[in-house]
């Protein structure tokens, strides 16, 4: 991992400032963070597929504050090489995918700004799955630099997972696939002389459902930490389930430390829908899922 570590430091020092290559450098470091060395690895024993299992299978003796790995039998594909990183950039992967994460390719660094809902919403519930109820129509964000009447990508994700907000675009392709699974907000953007730019659209994939095979997944579990019980921590590599209906194109993975879900699915149909786009949707980037 040692010498991982200064290729990945290496190229940032080289080319981490530079616009063009800045997306491929925030996904090696995103890619690094999923795949830290956790504290211990545990390979289940078997062959083949386990029983499907879509609870948290925490080992019972995982200890206070310690990282384990569950690898199954037969683990889902994941990236593990220098040529793997670089299919994955190009949205590709040594298998057929049925489903991607959808991400904000980070290619638009837009200003510093202020929402008129944003300090309330730490507040509320907001997003993550469990919807927009609190959001009204029309609030305003209002950036800090007249430079933000520069482009505004399609999709900017300034919230991480979240919410996303979306050009009027993106959203009539997401209400085409997949309405249902979204709920969405009107917001209008200003400069810092209040003067009106555009608008944009907070999205919020409210269907939640337990997609991930866990017991054929790679999970990271996390030992008990303070007032903390042990928990799931993360999916280094998914297997989605087979059984989703067609009709599902957009979905998160449900959340199992409280309400909603996390990690935002599209369908690989919907990908090939966003990508063949005319004209081109921006600031796009799908990673593969399972």
């Amino acid at each position: 991992m040692m010498w991982f570590r200064r290729c990945i430091s290496g190229y940032l020092m080289l080319f981490g400032t530079n616009s063009v290559l800045r997306p491929f450098s925030n996904m090696l470091l995103a890619g690094f963070r999923m795949s830290l060395i956790p504290d211990r690895i545990i390979r289940t024993s078997g062959e083949g597929l386990l029983p499907t299992c879509y609870e948290p299978q925490i080992p019972s003796d995982i200890r206070e504050n310690e990282r384990v790995r569950v690898i199954p039998p037969s683990p889902p594909w994941r990236p593990v090489s220098a040529d793997d990183l670089i299919r994955v950039f190009e949205d590709k992967a040594p298998q057929d995918q049925r489903y991607w994460f959808i991400r904000s390719a980070d290619e638009e660094k837009l200003p510093a700004f202020e929402w008129d809902f944003q300090s309330d919403c730490r507040s509320k519930v907001f997003g993550s799955g469990n919807g927009l109820n609190s959001l009204p129509n029309d609030t305003n964000i209002r950036f800090k630099s007249q430079a933000a009447k520069a482009n505004i990508p399609d999709l900017w994700a300034p919230f991480g997972d979240q919410v996303l907000l979306a050009s009027k675009y993106l959203l009539d392709l997401m209400i085409q696939f997949h309405e249902t699974a979204l709920e969405h907000r009107r917001v209008i953007l200003r400069a810092s002389d209040n003067s009106l730019i555009g608008e944009i659209y907070v999205i919020d994939v409210v269907l939640n459902i337990p997609a991930v095979d866990i017991a054929n997944s790679i999970v990271d579990y996390r030992g008990q930490t303070r007032n903390r019980p042990p928990a799931l921590k993360g999916y280094v590599s998914c297997r989605i389930r087979d059984d989703i209906s067609e009709s599902v194109h957009l979905f998160r993975q449900i959340s199992f430390s409280g309400s909603g879900g996390y990690l935002m699915i599209t369908s690989d149909e919907f990908r090939r829908a966003v990508i063949n786009a005319v004209p081109p949707l921006e600031n796009i980037r799908f990673y593969a899922c399972g």
